[in-house]
């Protein structure tokens, strides 16, 4: 028997009954490269569920810090062995958002929420985005007119990550000021590369496990506000 293959909303999208749920903004965490101005919503048609037309804009966010983490700063990266490498001045210019407003309405696209409208995993598992912008736009259009969408994270399953769609500001977050810097760094003077104790590297790194998200003792990374002083833990 061949796999069901991933396939654009149904025609008659709009006539079915969208499976919502709710989400408190509070629990809403951002990491990006802006200081200020957030929820910063794009119209580059480059991301999974980013409108194909540019008509529409979003702004992408985890549930947790981890998430958020993994779904921004890991995106485009590949483990070595267990474990990421990713260069220091890629975690310095990013910053931690948090924000308050109202509850939030979301299309729920995962298990049988997402069955039962024709989807599957592959939503948010392929590499193609073709297809999750169709569903995306099917989602923005529906007469539900919900907030954005509510899915589970393709680099932290089956941790969850929202996406909200730009109406106009009629999503009412508010941004917490101040923003964290995602990493405050204290290098020692012995804190050399692994590979080569005679000098420091000429771009500090850190080493991040796939799962757990602790951070390389070696590097002995203190981040702040709201991690230990070599864990990155859950938010």
């Amino acid at each position: 028997m061949s796999a069901r293959a991933l396939k654009n909303p149904a025609r008659n999208f709009s006539t079915l009954e969208l499976p919502l749920v709710t989400v408190k903004a509070e629990r809403l965490v951002r990491i990006s490269s802006y200081e200020s101005g957030e929820p910063h919503f794009g119209r580059t048609a480059s991301h999974r569920f980013d409108d194909a037309r540019r008509e529409y804009g979003t702004s992408y966010f985890g549930l947790s810090l981890a998430t958020a983490v993994a779904e921004s700063l890991l995106h485009d990266l590949e483990p070595v062995g267990t474990r990421y490498h990713v260069a220091a001045d890629e975690v310095k210019r990013r910053f931690i958002h948090r924000f308050d407003g109202k509850d939030l309405a979301l299309a729920d696209l995962t298990g049988q929420s997402m069955n039962i409208l024709g989807a599957h995993a592959g939503l948010f598992g392929t590499a193609n985005y073709s297809i999750p912008m169709r569903w995306s736009r099917a989602i923005y259009t529906h007469p539900a007119d919900v907030d954005g969408i509510l899915y589970v994270s393709r680099m932290m399953a089956p941790h969850l990550a929202v996406v909200l769609f730009d109406r106009g500001g009629s999503i009412g977050l508010t941004q917490r000021k101040p923003s964290s810097a995602l990493a405050s760094w204290r290098w020692p003077r012995d804190a050399y590369s692994a590979t080569d104790r005679r000098a420091p590297p000429p771009v500090p790194r850190f080493w991040l496990t796939v799962w757990s998200l602790t951070v390389y003792a070696k590097a002995k990374l203190a981040l702040a506000p709201v991690l230990t002083d070599t864990k990155l833990g859950n938010l």
